[in-house]
């Protein structure tokens, strides 16, 4: 069943009855058939329309009208009973068709429809049944749009990421960062969840840089980069590289035990990289420092304090020295940063 699907794809049915056919032959048809909708009418073999199980009811239980039934041929109820005469071609879409029934009176809504086969053929279709499959489909309509609009906020996402790309580390560049910042600060906003910014700056790039060849910086970069793509959760954290020494991480639904555990993580990587200097050929391993904020963010709160935070906690740490890592959940400040204090000590080689 798709938006396609038409109505000669339901059930149907085809049981008719000559207009000077004894009336009583319509109370037999209905009573073989409970789950008839109604007959076909027919002048001479011409189909002129339907009595629908529910006209033949209501009038048969007027007063008298068993005994005029009794009596009487199909044709002289015609004076009192409505005949549906809804037409429709049997390639007409279950769509279209379901329109045209809706837009009859109220009272005649429950009426079926006469699917036209051929200029002599006919069969019927019951409004019930009809609108299931309307329905079906509206729905089967529904779940497409959202995955055709989710595809497109994914294929925007993903435009925006390679417009916003750095070319040495391959990551998403500052005005990116803070781009994707308002968007996952909303959407946690909006499911009530955690939200970490992790800032992390390598230190022995910002000391000495003449005495490194650009191409080994750039590929300590590169490596720094795929540290970070591989230590991430896909579907929930992004990488940065915000300038020369300076990465960051947004994680959505992290608290700060699983954003401090990662910080920890891409420590201890990192710090194995090594970085020659060209004059003296001494390796040297890299150092870094990095800065933890998390939030559950409320209805007032500002995503900028959510950023500051963790620049705060940047700079606390580099303060302190090489190699550590501080966390602040902001939601809590009544803490006294006492989660600070335990990531401290765990970053300490």
């Amino acid at each position: 069943m798709n938006k396609n699907s038409m109505i000669m794809e339901l059930r149907c049915y085809d049981e008719k009855v000559e207009l000077s056919t004894s009336a009583t032959k319509l109370t037999e048809m209905f009573a073989a058939d409970p789950g008839l909708p109604g007959v076909l009418l027919s002048d001479k073999d011409r189909i002129i329309g339907a009595i629908s199980r529910e006209s033949f009811q209501e009038y048969m239980s007027r007063p008298y009208s068993l005994e005029l039934a009794a009596k009487r041929k199909i044709e002289y109820l015609l004076k009192y009973v409505y005949i549906s005469d809804l037409f429709v071609f049997s390639n007409t879409l279950i769509v279209e068709a379901a329109t045209q029934a809706l837009a009859r009176e109220t009272s005649r809504f429950r009426e079926p429809l006469i699917i036209m086969l051929t200029p002599i053929k006919c069969k019927l279709v019951s409004i019930t049944e009809l609108l299931g499959a309307y329905a079906k489909i509206s729905q089967i309509n529904h779940q497409l749009l959202e995955e055709t609009n989710l595809q497109l906020t994914e294929a925007n996402e993903n435009l925006e990421l390679a417009s916003g790309k750095d070319k040495t580390t391959g990551l998403g560049n500052d005005a990116l960062f803070k781009s994707y910042l308002l968007k996952k600060w909303s959407k946690s906003l909006l499911k009530r969840d955690w939200l970490s910014v992790i800032l992390l700056e390598i230190n022995l790039l910002q000391k000495d840089l003449g005495r490194y060849d650009r191409l080994a910086l750039n590929g300590c970069l590169r490596k720094v980069s795929s540290i970070l793509l591989e230590s991430l959760d896909e579907l929930t954290d992004t990488a940065f590289y915000l300038d020369r020494n300076k990465f960051a991480i947004i994680m959505e639904n992290s608290n700060t035990i699983k954003a401090g555990n990662l910080s920890k993580n891409i420590s201890e990587k990192i710090r194995q990289i090594e970085l020659e200097n060209f004059e003296t050929k001494a390796k040297k391993n890299l150092s870094l420092n990095l800065g933890v904020a998390c939030i559950k963010p409320n209805q007032g709160d500002n995503p900028d304090n959510l950023l500051n935070s963790a620049e705060e906690c940047l700079h606390q740490s580099k303060i302190i020295g090489e190699n550590l890592t501080i966390v602040d959940d902001i939601s809590s400040r009544d803490s006294q940063r006492l989660v600070n204090k335990t990531y401290i000590e765990k970053a300490l080689l």
